[in-house]
């Protein structure tokens, strides 16, 4: 350092003589390169972990910024179908003068052993009570058998304990239709020998018992299954899918009022 300050005044006196100073210059270079090379690497590794530190944090935020565009995208996809959900419920509902019907959501599934029910999110608070029927886009999903102020429990009928009055659409002969505890099949009860029952016929609700609205889709015959030349079992695939309700409507009849 101080040899470099003496050289500085000589020249700047014009005591180095022209011809020296291009000799001096060319001999202090590389050593004024090698002192400066600890600050010029500290710079330089200073620099490189600054760009890592920044390329680090911008490929987080990107990231969270990819999950949040995700998690709007599949906000808006669940939208999108509860709204087509909506349009065809509100479409193939089998609206009658006596009969009113309330929209509820689905808030949580029970599918325990043989249990099958789901918890709707209308209560008495919006008039339902026990026993009234429940509906979806595709047919009948089962009937309300307990009830809070904000919310209802209802059974599916796919529950061994649920049972519907129906009728066969193509004979008109009337059957009791109960729940296998399986959400693919339900089975029709205590079939006489002479049924007249066909693969593909399709079983409305009978209406009878008030419950729920008549002629609407319950299931359609999926088996037959003879023992001995008599009717053994009839397995029937059910026109709602339990296993993808979100909307539904709660059927009011007669003197029953929706709020």
């Amino acid at each position: 350092m101080c040899l470099s300050v003496v050289l500085i005044t000589l020249d700047q006196k014009k005591i180095i003589l022209p011809r020296v100073k291009p000799v001096l210059q060319s001999f202090f270079l590389p050593v004024a390169y090698v002192i400066n090379a600890p600050v010029a690497t500290f710079h330089l590794l200073q620099d490189y972990f600054i760009a890592q530190y920044t390329l680090v944090h911008n490929q987080k935020n990107w990231q969270a910024e990819q999950l949040l565009l995700h998690a709007k995208l599949q906000e808006l996809n669940t939208l999108k179908q509860q709204n087509l959900e909506l349009q065809s419920l509100l479409k193939t509902a089998p609206i009658q003068a006596e009969q009113k019907y309330l929209l509820a959501q689905v808030i949580s599934i029970n599918t325990e052993a043989h249990v099958r029910e789901i918890l709707i999110n209308q209560g008495s608070r919006a008039g339902i009570k026990i026993g009234q029927g429940v509906i979806a886009a595709d047919g009948i999903v089962g009937q309300v058998i307990a009830v809070t102020p904000g919310s209802s429990r209802v059974i599916l009928l796919s529950d061994p304990r649920s049972a519907i009055p129906v009728v066969n659409e193509r004979t008109q002969e009337n059957f009791i239709v109960i729940g296998s505890g399986n959400n693919q099949t339900l089975t029709l009860l205590d079939v006489p020998n002479n049924a007249n029952l066909k693969i593909a016929d399709v079983l409305l609700s009978s209406g009878i018992g008030g419950h729920y609205p008549s002629h609407y889709p319950v299931g359609t015959i999926a088996t037959i299954t003879n023992q001995a030349k008599t009717i053994d079992r009839v397995h029937i695939t059910p026109a709602a899918n339990f296993n993808r309700l979100h909307l539904a409507l709660v059927v009011f009849i007669k003197d029953e009022n929706s709020v």
